[in-house]
C-alpha cells in the first residue's frame, strides 16, 4: 500500500501532532507499506522522516494558488492509496474532499486541536473569522472524508456541536509507555529546588497559560521559598514570561530551560507536573507525566478531562484561574500520601486508556474498510 501523511507543521521542532504523525508513519512502514510524509519546507518532520527511513516531501500548505497547485501536483505524482492528514485543511487544499473525488485515494483526517477554540489560531487579529471559515469548510467536506479521528471523545463532541459530521472514530491512544519510561530514566541535570514544579511545551504561546502558572507559583514560593518552577519550551514573542517573573518577584526561583529535544528525563524528575493551558484537544505531556509516575495538575479544557482521572490520578482546575492552580499545587506538595496515590494510579490509567497500539488498530481497521469499499464505489 502507498500511504501519504500530510501535516502543516512549519517549525523545526516536533509538536505532539508531529510526533503522532511520525508514529503512524513508522507503524505503517513496519507493516511493509511505502510511506510518504508531506510537510512545509523547513519542517522538523523532514529530519525525523530521514531518521526513521520514511520518504518526505516538501510541500507548502497555504491557500495561495501556487501552493495549492503544487500540493495537488504532489499528491497526483505520489499516487497514494491512502492520504491521512493531521487536520482537515490539507485534505481540502489538496482537493481530496470534493464531490467528484475518485474512490482512491481514500482520505482520513486526525483532529488534534479543539475546533471550537480560537486560541491555537495563529492570526491574532482574525481568529474568530479564521475559525468560522475553517469550520465552515469542514462542515461541507467532512462527509466526503472516509474517517475523522478526533483525539478525544470531548473533541468528537465538539465536532457534533459544530455540525462537522461524517464517519467519526475516536482514536486517543498516543503513548508508548515502555519507551517513555526508558527515556525518563536517562540522566539530566536540573536547577536545584524542593519541591520541583515543571511544565513543558514546544512553543510557550499565550494559550499555553504559562502566565497563570507563574502567578500561581508566586503563591507557592511564599510558603516554600526553596521551591523551583522549571519551564521548558521556546519563548513566544506575544508574552514576556521573564518580565512577568521579575514583576512577581520570583525570577530567582523560575528557570526557563528553552526547548528540550527530549522532555522525558526532565518530566520524570519533577515533584508535580502542571499544565495551565487555555485550550487543548488532548495534551501528550500530561499523559507522559502520569506514565512516569509524576502527579499532575491541569486545566479542565477540551480533552484534558479525559487525560486526567480527576481526584484519582491528578487534579483539574478552571483555566486562567491562578488561585485555583496555586491551591492544587499546594495540595499535592503538602499531602504526599495523596501525591503518591496519584503517581501509582496514573501509571495504570495511561497504560489502559492511552496505549498507542490502540490507535494503530483503529486506523488500520479504517484504512482496510475504506479500501474494501473502493471497488463498489467505482461500479
Amino acid at each position: 500500500m502507498r500511504i501519504l501523511y500530510m501535516i502543516n507543521a512549519p517549525g523545526e521542532r516536533l509538536s505532539g501532532a508531529g510526533k503522532l504523525t511520525m508514529a503512524l508513519a513508522a507503524h505503517r512502514l513496519a507493516q511493509g507499506d511505502r510511506v510518504f510524509v508531506a510537510a512545509p519546507p523547513g519542517s522538523g518532520i523532514h529530519e525525523e522522516s530521514r531518521r526513521i527511513g520514511v520518504e518526505s516531501v516538501k510541500a507548502p500548505m497555504t491557500a495561495l494558488p501556487w501552493d495549492v497547485a503544487r500540493l495537488r501536483s504532489t499528491v497526483r505524482e505520489l499516487a497514494p492509496d491512502v492520504v491521512h492528514a493531521m487536520s482537515f485543511a490539507p485534505l481540502a487544499l489538496a482537493g481530496l474532499t470534493g464531490a467528484t473525488r475518485p474512490a482512491r485515494p481514500r482520505t482520513f483526517a486526525s483532529i488534534v486541536v479543539d475546533p471550537s477554540s480560537p486560541h491555537p489560531v495563529a492570526r491574532r487579529h482574525f481568529r474568530r473569522l479564521a475559525l468560522s471559515a475553517r469550520n465552515a469548510v469542514a462542515r461541507r467536506r467532512a462527509p466526503r472524508t472516509d474517517a475523522l479521528f478526533p483525539i478525544s471523545t470531548t473533541i468528537a463532541g465538539r465536532l457534533e456541536d459544530l455540525r462537522i459530521r461524517g464517519n467519526v472514530v475516536v482514536a486517543r491512544g498516543t503513548l508508548d509507555t515502555d519507551d517513555l519510561r526508558r527515556r525518563g530514566a536517562l540522566e539530566i541535570t536540573l536547577p536545584p529546588g524542593s519541591p520541583l514544579i515543571g511544565t513543558a511545551a514546544v512553543d510557550l504561546a499565550p494559550f499555553k497559560g504559562i502566565q497563570h502558572l507563574l502567578k500561581a507559583f508566586a503563591t507557592v514560593a511564599k510558603k516554600y521559598p526553596a521551591a523551583a518552577l522549571l519551564v521548558s519550551g521556546y519563548p513566544h514573542p506575544d508574552v514576556d514570561l521573564g518580565a512577568l517573573a521579575r514583576e512577581l518577584g520570583i525570577e530567582s526561583r523560575v528557570h526557563f530551560l528553552g526547548f528540550l529535544p527530549d522532555q522525558m528525563p526532565f518530566i520524570a524528575r519533577l515533584d508535580v507536573y502542571a499544565l495551565p493551558s487555555l485550550s487543548e484537544a488532548l495534551n501528550t505531556s500530561v499523559l507522559e507525566a502520569q506514565a512516569v509516575g509524576v502527579p499532575v495538575v491541569t486545566t479542565s479544557v477540551g480533552g484534558m478531562r479525559e487525560a486526567v482521572d480527576e481526584g484519582r490520578t491528578g487534579l483539574l482546575v478552571p483555566p486562567a484561574d491562578s488561585g485555583a492552580l496555586a491551591d492544587a499545587l499546594l495540595r499535592l506538595i503538602e499531602d504526599r500520601a495523596l501525591a503518591e496515590q496519584f503517581s501509582q494510579r496514573g501509571l495504570t490509567f495511561v497504560e489502559s486508556e492511552f496505549d498507542i497500539r490502540t490507535m494503530f488498530e483503529i486506523t488500520d481497521a479504517e484504512y482496510e474498510r475504506a479500501l474494501r469499499a473502493a471497488p463498489a464505489e467505482r461500479s
